[in-house]
């Protein structure tokens, strides 16, 4: 638990202090707050790897299988000379990336030597 004076100023500097009180008010007059303050089911963010071994597909089952939440997966994309080309994010398990962000130096287990 923390201290008085510690919670107090958390309580005072936290970014929803401003709304608490008129949604304590709407609250109690058993209105709904607006639209753009409630809060969906939520998402989940799979972070993977593009190794292979059956990751992927138990994603896929397991974004098939939860309709209640969005879905995003974070995966490297790579071969098997370098991996970590590339990090993408996907919405699900659709093919094309929402973003894509290519690594500067990508990984290589083959060391020039």
């Amino acid at each position: 638990m923390l201290p008085e004076s510690i919670s107090a100023a958390l309580i005072e500097r936290h970014p929803y202090t401003a709304l608490r009180h008129p949604l304590s008010e709407l609250n109690q007059q058993g209105k709904s707050p607006p639209k753009m303050l409630t809060r969906g089911p939520g998402a989940i963010l799979h972070i993977s790897h593009s190794w292979g071994g059956g990751l992927g597909r138990w994603i896929s089952d397991f974004c098939a299988a939860d309709e209640e939440h969005v879905h995003l997966v974070l995966k490297s994309v790579g071969t098997r000379d370098a991996s970590a080309q590339a990090l993408a994010l996907h919405l699900g398990a659709a093919p094309v990336p929402l973003k894509q962000w290519s690594a500067l130096y990508p990984y290589s287990i083959y060391q020039p030597g």
